[in-house]
């Protein structure tokens, strides 16, 4: 009897389940026609390459250069000591011996003679070449007919040796131009090249 009670109550409960049981779920009908049309309904999505080309072929914009004010140039022959200590690279101690060097040769004819001051390496003569110019009207030459020896050697470019090779000259020809020294065998061309600025024959000049 218990037996069949409890037959009876596995079969109320297994019918109930199978009732109260939700119905399957439709499988989804993935056809090719319906995958096609889902493919359609995606907007294009623009790839990277297209638009980096696109940005490539886009005109640009050209900038134009930052124009630099026009740095003012110092004049070497007439520069005092304060404005070649604005100059880069030199101090109060190349300052002067630039200032010493320019009036024992009568003023500078050429940057490059700055090369010639002890202690303006090849760096502060690359800057401060870039910012300088010379005026060579501003010269003061001696006068090779009528200066003393002592003068004549105290130029660095004459020196004693020059200087008493003039004197000889003179004591023996009325000298006419500078380049009539070149004639005198201890001077020669290229000496004479190299004094020709600095000196002028002044009894010519009245």
């Amino acid at each position: 009897m218990q037996a069949a009670f409890v037959l009876v109550s596995w079969t109320t409960a297994w019918g109930w389940s199978k009732w109260a049981a939700p119905a399957p779920l439709p499988e989804p009908d993935w056809h090719v026609t319906a995958l096609v049309s889902f493919l359609e309904d995606i907007p294009p999505v623009e790839s990277k390459s297209k638009r980096f080309t696109a940005e490539m072929r886009a005109p640009k914009r050209e900038s134009k250069p930052r124009q630099r004010a026009p740095r003012a140039s110092l004049e070497l022959n007439t520069a005092d000591s304060a404005a070649l200590e604005a100059l880069p690279f030199i101090g109060p101690t190349l300052a002067g011996r630039v200032i010493r060097f320019r009036d024992a040769l009568g003023g500078f004819v050429e940057i490059e003679q700055l090369q010639e001051v002890y202690g303006l390496d090849s760096l502060a003569y690359a800057v401060v070449s870039q910012r300088v110019h010379v005026d060579p009207q501003a010269i003061t030459p001696l006068c090779a007919d009528t200066a003393s020896w002592s003068a004549l050697r105290r130029h660095p470019y004459i020196g004693v040796t020059g200087a008493r090779a003039i004197e000889r000259y003179r004591a023996s020809h009325a000298l006419q131009s500078v380049d009539e020294l070149a004639m005198h065998p201890p001077i020669g061309d290229s000496l004479v090249q190299r004094w020709r600025p600095y000196l002028r024959v002044c009894g010519l000049s009245d």
